[in-house]
């Protein structure tokens, strides 16, 4: 099987919270893989799975890979798309504290920390950079300021300021997952 050279993040909200699909492509770099951000989407608040699979399904059928958050409303989501013609699916658990990311029953267990982190590194080293024309850019933008840390008790929590949203940030974050792990 061949390296993916598209790949996207799925954060799957629920009927208070948005959906978002980020999609990266691998370019050539000298030193190594460069991966671009092509597109961050931010799905409107919607009720049903079936809508957000209506608007989904085109996306995704373009990717070579898919990593989605598999917690929550994530769980059965997948299981309404059509996945046949990705090379690599991979259903992602996020979770607190700082532990190493594993593999567990078949899922990448992750922390949110580890998660922002893999996000954050592959930033700094300029692995990854964003299409000037990138649907979605000033939404993600607006994320990336308004992600902050929030002491809790002994540790810190990673989350969005009050008011804010996280979805495409936490879209792209798992798909960072799929750029260095494929």
């Amino acid at each position: 099987m061949t390296r993916p050279a598209i790949v996207g993040g799925l954060d799957i909200g629920g009927y208070a919270d948005h959906s978002a699909l980020s999609v990266l492509s691998r370019q050539d770099g000298i030193d190594g893989d460069l991966w671009r951000i092509e597109a961050v989407h931010k799905l409107p608040l919607i009720r049903s799975a079936k809508e957000q699979v209506e608007i989904l399904q085109p996306l995704v059928g373009q990717l070579d890979a898919l990593a989605y958050d598999c917690g929550g409303v994530g769980q059965n989501f997948i299981e309404h798309m059509d996945t046949a013609n990705l090379q690599y699916l991979v259903p992602v658990v996020i979770v607190g504290g700082s532990s190493e990311p594993h593999i567990h029953k078949g899922r990448v267990v992750v922390s949110k920390r580890r998660l922002i982190g893999s996000l954050q590194s592959m930033l700094a080293m300029r692995e990854l950079d964003i299409a000037d024309n990138a649907p979605g850019r000033d939404e993600l933008r607006n994320e990336m300021v308004n992600f902050i840390r929030v002491p809790s008790g002994r540790h810190t929590k990673m989350e969005a300021k009050q008011g804010a949203h996280d979805d495409c940030l936490l879209s792209l974050s798992i798909a960072t997952l799929l750029c260095r792990r494929v």
